[in-house]
């Protein structure tokens, strides 16, 4: 069944609803990040957004107003950048019947997915399948040869927008006994490649599986939670360059990836421990065949320009593979306390994540430079061999009126290395002779840590129920 006639039953069946008694909740949240402010790249983002939903019966209509955005820049011989800033809309609409329950959810990404679940009366076992489908926006990327060693006035910015024509469906079960509650999820985002009518974009193909299962225990004057998360990916990033009725691809980056996640917390009147275990790793295939480079500078140009600059560094084209694999154990402990000041209450929360991580890179970048009608070959690897161990210290304050209804909150978090690691090797391999290795660089064992500019995030939340 299309999905737009499964949205349109689904809203009909909304109508069966007569407003009796009406419950309002409201919230207006703010907040952003900088992990990481550095010389040569950074990342940052923000975000502000406002809800409202509405509640009656057995319906539940939601909206809410986004605005983020983020800002991603990397400097090496070229300054490349990813950012974005969008303005979203969200509305959904829910409703519980006995045994049945639906859902439809809109938003400008654009995107637009439905639900349907089954239940128990009494929800001691429920299911759910949920399907979506829209093409948001996923970056703006800027290249600028410009930055680079050799600058040349005949190569100006060039941007390319990375959209995704993405398909998602899940399927959930779970149930409630007594003070447990279980609850397992299966689901799988697809990406179908699509041109664009544009000059420069990114083209994706992604097929990912995601498994969520979560288990939870509530007692008089605790709660425990167990989660555990398991992706698996495997995606292509092309670049093309569209002139006319000719095509480039510039950009070719085969990626498979995979990442576990296991979280636990216990919360018991004030105090409140959280554990974890991360694991990841980013396979980049290695792809020999012919014009599939993982990048291609000079395809990003047109044919006068091409030739006018034959003897740049835009005429090489290099080819990237290798491995990222990283593990991180978490352990985090907060407490909080309750001030009544008048009606009102105040609840300072203070807390610290420690953390210990550890990363292994192994990268091999295999360039080609066209001179005249030779070629010339090179073979670089890099190793990064990174460790860490630090807290992540958080603060956040909360006043709360009479019986909740009204709240306001800050929230602020700064991570603190107590140690950092980083031993970097650069190897030049002729390919004439692939037995001998040239040591380009110097391990590397120092990091600059910035307050405020590295591993800071901070948040700010209002809220008001009726």
């Amino acid at each position: 069944m299309p999905l737009r006639y499964l949205l349109y039953t689904t809203a009909l069946l909304f109508l069966y609803g007569i407003p009796s008694a009406w419950h309002s909740n409201g919230l207006a949240d703010y907040g952003g990040l900088f992990i990481i402010d550095q010389s040569d790249k950074s990342f940052s983002a923000s975000y502000y957004q406002l809800t409202d939903s509405v509640e009656h019966e057995n319906i539940l209509v939601y909206a809410k107003y986004q605005y983020f955005q983020y800002d991603a820049s990397w400097i090496d011989f070229w300054t490349l950048s990813l950012n974005q800033k969008q303005h979203i809309g969200n509305v959904k609409a829910q409703s519980r019947f006995r045994y049945l329950s639906l859902g439809i959810y809109a938003s400008t990404l654009p995107w637009l997915a439905s639900s349907f679940g089954i239940h128990t009366p009494d929800s001691s076992f429920f299911a759910d399948t949920k399907i979506g489908k829209g093409e948001p926006t996923i970056a703006k990327m800027t290249w600028d040869p410009e930055e680079g060693e050799e600058k040349s006035d005949l190569v100006s910015k060039i941007q390319g927008n990375w959209k995704s024509n993405l398909f998602n469906k899940s399927v959930g079960v779970g149930g409630i006994y007594r003070n447990h509650f279980l609850y397992g999820k299966i689901s799988r985002l697809q990406s179908m490649p699509k041109n664009q009518d544009e000059t420069y974009y990114i083209r994706d193909s992604v097929d990912i599986y995601t498994t969520q299962l979560r288990y939870q225990l509530t007692l008089n004057k605790a709660f425990f939670n167990l989660e555990y998360f398991h992706l698996k990916s495997d995606a292509c990033l092309v670049g093309i360059h569209k002139q006319e009725q000719d095509a480039k691809r510039f950009l070719y980056l085969p990626l498979n990836s995979s990442l576990n996640l296991l979280m636990l917390s216990l919360e018991q009147t004030h105090w409140f421990f959280r554990g974890g275990l991360v694991n990841f790793y980013l396979d980049i295939e290695k792809d020999n065949r012919r014009f599939y480079e993982s990048l291609a500078p000079n395809r990003l140009l047109s044919a006068s320009v091409s030739q006018a600059l034959s003897f740049s560094f835009l005429q090489k084209t290099y080819r990237l593979y290798g491995s990222v694999e990283g593990t991180a154990v978490l352990a985090g402990l907060a407490y909080y306390w309750d001030f009544p000041i008048e009606k009102w209450t105040l609840t300072p929360k203070l807390g610290s994540d420690f953390f210990w991580a550890t990363a292994n890179v192994k990268m091999k970048v295999k360039s080609a430079t066209t001179k005249m009608v030779t070629s010339i070959e090179e073979l670089e690897e890099f190793y990064w061999d990174l460790e860490s161990f630090g807290t992540n210290a958080n603060l956040s304050i909360t006043l709360k009126a009479p019986h909740f209804r009204f709240y306001v909150q800050a929230k602020a978090s700064q991570i603190i290395p107590f140690y950092f690691r980083n031993e970097k090797k650069h190897f030049f391999i002729p390919l004439e002779e692939p037995s001998e290795k040239t040591l380009m660089e110097k391990p590397e064992g120092s990091f600059s840590m910035k307050p405020f500019h590295n591993g800071f995030t901070y948040q700010m939340q209002m809220g008001a129920s009726f």
